[in-house]
């Protein structure tokens, strides 16, 4: 029991550091990605 409820505190706290991490990478890689096939059209 004890057991489950850390180790889902543990996913769930890395899986939000992973977001907090990765967010800024994804959402330059969406813009870089949006404003070349924008201006290659």
């Amino acid at each position: 029991m004890l057991w489950n409820v850390a180790r889902d505190l543990d996913n769930s706290t890395m899986t939000s550091n992973l977001q907090r991490r990765f967010a800024p990478v994804g959402f330059f890689v969406g813009w870089v990605l949006f404003w070349l096939r924008f201006w290659t059209e």
